[in-house]
Protein backbone atom coordinates (compact mmCIF):
# COMPACT_ATOMS: atom_id res chain seq x y z
CA UNK A 1 0.00 0.00 0.00
CA UNK A 2 0.92 3.81 -0.48
CA UNK A 3 -1.04 5.32 2.11
CA UNK A 4 -1.45 6.60 5.39
CA UNK A 5 -2.58 10.08 6.88
CA UNK A 6 -3.39 12.63 4.56
CA UNK A 7 -3.97 16.19 5.37
CA UNK A 8 -5.96 19.12 3.46
CA UNK A 9 -6.36 22.82 4.41
CA UNK A 10 -9.82 24.32 4.29
CA UNK A 11 -12.13 27.08 4.30
CA UNK A 12 -8.99 29.69 4.46
CA UNK A 13 -10.14 33.28 3.03
CA UNK A 14 -9.81 34.11 -0.43
CA UNK A 15 -7.77 36.80 0.14
CA UNK A 16 -5.70 37.69 3.65
CA UNK A 17 -4.78 41.23 4.40
CA UNK A 18 -1.27 42.35 6.59
CA UNK A 19 -2.66 42.48 10.68
CA UNK A 20 -5.83 40.53 9.65
CA UNK A 21 -6.84 37.54 11.62
CA UNK A 22 -8.70 34.51 10.09
CA UNK A 23 -9.24 31.34 10.67
CA UNK A 24 -9.14 28.07 8.91
CA UNK A 25 -9.74 23.76 9.54
CA UNK A 26 -7.24 21.05 8.90
CA UNK A 27 -9.13 17.72 7.41
CA UNK A 28 -7.47 14.58 8.29
CA UNK A 29 -8.02 11.08 6.81
CA UNK A 30 -6.63 7.95 7.77
CA UNK A 31 -6.18 5.78 4.25
CA UNK A 32 -4.23 3.55 5.57
CA UNK A 33 -4.32 -0.21 7.36
CA UNK A 34 -3.00 0.90 10.64
CA UNK A 35 -6.00 2.71 13.19
CA UNK A 36 -4.56 5.79 14.71
CA UNK A 37 -4.85 6.00 18.24
CA UNK A 38 -6.13 9.57 20.30
CA UNK A 39 -3.24 12.34 20.34
CA UNK A 40 -0.92 9.98 17.74
CA UNK A 41 -1.46 13.25 15.32
CA UNK A 42 0.49 16.41 16.03
CA UNK A 43 0.34 19.97 13.90
CA UNK A 44 1.27 22.81 14.74
CA UNK A 45 2.27 26.18 12.03
CA UNK A 46 5.30 26.01 10.38
CA UNK A 47 6.37 29.63 9.43
CA UNK A 48 5.69 31.65 12.34
CA UNK A 49 7.75 34.42 11.08
CA UNK A 50 4.41 34.95 8.93
CA UNK A 51 1.43 34.09 11.32
CA UNK A 52 0.89 33.87 15.00
CA UNK A 53 -1.52 31.39 16.74
CA UNK A 54 -2.11 30.99 20.19
CA UNK A 55 -1.96 27.30 20.60
CA UNK A 56 1.54 25.71 20.28
CA UNK A 57 0.32 22.30 18.20
CA UNK A 58 -2.82 20.40 17.98
CA UNK A 59 -3.68 16.77 18.33
CA UNK A 60 -6.74 14.16 17.31
CA UNK A 61 -9.35 13.59 19.92
CA UNK A 62 -11.01 10.91 18.79
CA UNK A 63 -8.81 7.61 17.20
CA UNK A 64 -8.98 7.25 13.59
CA UNK A 65 -9.92 4.18 12.36
CA UNK A 66 -8.00 1.89 9.45
CA UNK A 67 -9.62 1.39 6.22
CA UNK A 68 -11.33 -1.48 5.56
CA UNK A 69 -11.92 -3.47 2.29
CA UNK A 70 -15.38 -2.23 1.86
CA UNK A 71 -14.81 1.75 2.39
CA UNK A 72 -12.66 4.42 0.42
CA UNK A 73 -11.26 5.50 4.22
CA UNK A 74 -10.65 5.18 7.52
CA UNK A 75 -11.20 7.66 10.03
CA UNK A 76 -11.60 11.19 9.28
CA UNK A 77 -10.94 14.37 11.86
CA UNK A 78 -10.70 18.08 11.63
CA UNK A 79 -8.57 20.35 13.50
CA UNK A 80 -9.78 24.22 13.77
CA UNK A 81 -6.94 26.75 13.71
CA UNK A 82 -9.09 29.73 15.29
CA UNK A 83 -7.97 33.57 14.97
CA UNK A 84 -5.06 32.91 13.16
CA UNK A 85 -2.75 36.58 13.05
CA UNK A 86 -1.48 37.42 9.28
CA UNK A 87 1.49 39.16 10.96
CA UNK A 88 4.02 40.27 7.67
CA UNK A 89 3.69 43.33 6.48
CA UNK A 90 2.67 42.59 2.52
CA UNK A 91 1.61 44.29 -0.76
CA UNK A 92 -1.64 44.13 -2.42
CA UNK A 93 -0.94 40.90 -5.36
CA UNK A 94 1.49 39.42 -3.03
CA UNK A 95 0.72 35.80 -2.41
CA UNK A 96 2.20 34.21 0.94
CA UNK A 97 2.26 30.23 1.96
CA UNK A 98 0.30 29.29 5.13
CA UNK A 99 2.18 26.06 6.03
CA UNK A 100 1.56 23.36 8.80
CA UNK A 101 4.29 20.65 10.25
CA UNK A 102 2.43 17.51 10.66
CA UNK A 103 3.60 14.48 12.94
CA UNK A 104 1.99 10.90 13.16
CA UNK A 105 2.77 7.96 14.68
CA UNK A 106 2.06 5.30 12.17
CA UNK A 107 2.72 0.93 12.08
CA UNK A 108 3.18 -1.56 9.12
CA UNK A 109 2.20 -4.68 8.63
CA UNK A 110 3.94 -7.74 6.35
CA UNK A 111 2.09 -10.86 6.26
CA UNK A 112 3.90 -14.24 4.49
CA UNK A 113 3.55 -17.97 4.44
CA UNK A 114 6.97 -19.14 5.13
CA UNK A 115 7.91 -23.11 5.54
CA UNK A 116 8.76 -24.84 8.57
CA UNK A 117 10.92 -27.99 7.65
CA UNK A 118 13.85 -29.39 8.83
CA UNK A 119 15.35 -29.55 5.07
CA UNK A 120 15.71 -26.71 3.43
CA UNK A 121 13.92 -28.33 0.21
CA UNK A 122 11.18 -30.34 2.00
CA UNK A 123 8.25 -32.10 0.22
CA UNK A 124 5.19 -30.36 1.06
CA UNK A 125 6.51 -26.30 0.92
CA UNK A 126 10.12 -25.20 -0.34
CA UNK A 127 12.11 -23.10 2.47
CA UNK A 128 14.27 -21.50 -0.57
CA UNK A 129 12.73 -18.84 -2.54
CA UNK A 130 11.11 -15.55 -3.00
CA UNK A 131 7.68 -15.79 -0.81
CA UNK A 132 4.56 -13.58 -1.87
CA UNK A 133 4.63 -10.69 1.02
CA UNK A 134 0.72 -8.61 1.80
CA UNK A 135 1.94 -5.28 2.95
CA UNK A 136 -0.60 -3.26 5.07
CA UNK A 137 -1.31 0.49 3.33
CA UNK A 138 1.07 2.27 4.94
CA UNK A 139 3.61 4.87 4.18
CA UNK A 140 6.27 2.44 4.60
CA UNK A 141 5.38 -0.73 2.76
CA UNK A 142 7.25 -4.18 2.89
CA UNK A 143 7.72 -4.80 -0.46
CA UNK A 144 10.06 -8.15 -1.25
CA UNK A 145 10.11 -11.45 0.90
CA UNK A 146 12.45 -14.33 0.77
CA UNK A 147 13.24 -17.57 3.22
CA UNK A 148 16.38 -18.61 2.39
CA UNK A 149 16.72 -22.42 4.49
CA UNK A 150 15.25 -23.70 7.16
CA UNK A 151 16.95 -26.18 9.58
CA UNK A 152 16.70 -28.19 12.85
CA UNK A 153 19.18 -26.96 15.46
CA UNK A 154 18.94 -29.17 18.56
CA UNK A 155 14.75 -29.42 18.93
CA UNK A 156 14.13 -25.92 17.23
CA UNK A 157 13.71 -25.04 13.81
CA UNK A 158 15.56 -21.86 12.29
CA UNK A 159 15.48 -20.57 9.54
CA UNK A 160 16.94 -17.01 7.94
CA UNK A 161 14.73 -14.90 6.00
CA UNK A 162 15.35 -11.53 3.97
CA UNK A 163 12.98 -8.65 3.28
CA UNK A 164 12.98 -5.27 1.50
CA UNK A 165 11.96 -1.92 3.40
CA UNK A 166 10.49 0.82 1.49
CA UNK A 167 9.31 4.30 1.98
CA UNK A 168 6.24 5.53 -0.40
CA UNK A 169 6.28 9.10 -1.14
CA UNK A 170 8.26 12.44 0.18
CA UNK A 171 7.71 12.26 4.26
CA UNK A 172 10.18 11.91 6.64
CA UNK A 173 10.26 8.75 8.55
CA UNK A 174 11.86 8.52 12.14
CA UNK A 175 12.07 6.34 14.86
CA UNK A 176 13.10 5.45 18.20
CA UNK A 177 14.53 2.11 20.18
CA UNK A 178 11.47 2.35 23.04
CA UNK A 179 8.14 0.71 22.97
CA UNK A 180 6.44 4.48 23.46
CA UNK A 181 7.99 6.74 21.07
CA UNK A 182 5.51 9.08 19.18
CA UNK A 183 5.39 12.66 18.00
CA UNK A 184 6.48 13.84 21.38
CA UNK A 185 9.60 12.53 20.93
CA UNK A 186 10.30 14.20 17.27
CA UNK A 187 12.76 16.77 18.76
CA UNK A 188 15.62 16.34 15.83
CA UNK A 189 18.18 17.07 18.60
CA UNK A 190 17.70 14.10 20.19
CA UNK A 191 20.29 11.45 20.37
CA UNK A 192 17.57 8.99 20.79
CA UNK A 193 15.60 9.84 17.50
CA UNK A 194 17.03 8.40 14.37
CA UNK A 195 16.16 10.23 11.12
CA UNK A 196 15.08 8.43 8.10
CA UNK A 197 14.68 4.91 9.50
CA UNK A 198 12.14 2.59 10.88
CA UNK A 199 11.97 0.63 14.12
CA UNK A 200 11.27 -3.62 13.61
CA UNK A 201 8.78 -3.49 16.18
CA UNK A 202 7.86 -7.32 16.53
CA UNK A 203 8.46 -10.71 13.90
CA UNK A 204 6.02 -13.19 15.55
CA UNK A 205 3.85 -16.79 14.38
CA UNK A 206 0.91 -18.01 14.86
CA UNK A 207 2.87 -20.93 16.08
CA UNK A 208 5.52 -21.26 19.06
CA UNK A 209 8.32 -19.17 17.18
CA UNK A 210 10.02 -15.85 17.56
CA UNK A 211 8.94 -13.01 19.77
CA UNK A 212 9.69 -9.31 19.74
CA UNK A 213 12.15 -9.10 22.78
CA UNK A 214 15.12 -10.52 20.43
CA UNK A 215 14.25 -8.76 17.63
CA UNK A 216 18.10 -6.21 17.83
CA UNK A 217 19.79 -10.12 18.22
CA UNK A 218 18.23 -12.19 15.30
CA UNK A 219 18.21 -8.94 12.68
CA UNK A 220 22.08 -7.57 12.85
CA UNK A 221 22.05 -6.35 16.21
CA UNK A 222 19.59 -3.79 15.71
CA UNK A 223 15.99 -3.28 15.84
CA UNK A 224 16.27 0.53 14.48
CA UNK A 225 16.70 -0.02 10.12
CA UNK A 226 18.45 2.81 8.60
CA UNK A 227 16.99 3.52 4.98
CA UNK A 228 19.69 4.36 2.04
CA UNK A 229 18.89 7.26 -0.11
CA UNK A 230 16.87 5.98 -2.28
CA UNK A 231 13.90 5.41 0.95
CA UNK A 232 14.75 1.55 1.31
CA UNK A 233 16.67 -1.03 3.34
CA UNK A 234 17.79 -4.52 3.09
CA UNK A 235 16.80 -6.74 6.18
CA UNK A 236 18.38 -9.89 7.22
CA UNK A 237 17.60 -11.82 10.28
CA UNK A 238 18.12 -15.42 11.48
CA UNK A 239 14.49 -16.45 13.54
CA UNK A 240 13.25 -19.86 15.49
CA UNK A 241 10.05 -20.66 13.49
CA UNK A 242 9.21 -23.00 15.96
CA UNK A 243 10.50 -24.63 19.32
CA UNK A 244 10.51 -28.05 20.14
CA UNK A 245 9.84 -29.43 17.12
CA UNK A 246 9.45 -33.37 16.21
CA UNK A 247 9.39 -36.07 12.94
CA UNK A 248 6.00 -36.35 13.57
CA UNK A 249 5.30 -32.44 13.02
CA UNK A 250 6.12 -33.15 9.67
CA UNK A 251 6.32 -29.85 7.31
CA UNK A 252 4.46 -27.16 7.17
CA UNK A 253 3.67 -23.33 6.24
CA UNK A 254 3.35 -20.99 9.39
CA UNK A 255 2.31 -17.37 8.63
CA UNK A 256 5.00 -15.28 9.80
CA UNK A 257 3.89 -10.85 10.74
CA UNK A 258 5.94 -8.64 10.59
CA UNK A 259 5.50 -4.99 12.44
CA UNK A 260 7.26 -2.34 12.04
CA UNK A 261 6.39 1.71 13.53
CA UNK A 262 8.12 4.98 13.05
CA UNK A 263 6.69 8.51 13.15
CA UNK A 264 6.06 10.13 9.74
CA UNK A 265 6.83 14.47 9.06
CA UNK A 266 5.42 16.22 6.13
CA UNK A 267 4.91 19.69 5.79
CA UNK A 268 1.69 20.78 4.02
CA UNK A 269 1.25 24.01 2.61
CA UNK A 270 -1.64 26.40 0.69
CA UNK A 271 -0.97 29.64 -1.11
CA UNK A 272 -2.83 32.77 -0.21
CA UNK A 273 -3.17 35.77 -1.93
CA UNK A 274 -2.65 39.31 0.03
CA UNK A 275 -5.12 42.32 -0.76
CA UNK A 276 -2.51 44.90 1.25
Amino acid sequence: GDAGIDFSIQNVPDYLQSGSTFSFLLEVINYGGYSVPVESIEVDLANTNFFEYSQDTLTNDIPLLKRTSDIERGGIAYLNFDNVLFSLPALAGDTTSLSLNTCYYYQTDGLVDICVSDDSYGDICNAVGEKEIYSSSAPVEISEFSQLNSLKVGSAIKSTIRFKIKKIGSEIVSSKGANDFDCSSKDLNSNSVRINSVRIGNIEFNSDGQTSNTISQICGGSEIINLNDKGEATVTCNIITYHGWTSALGEFEERLTINLDYVNNEIISKELSIIG
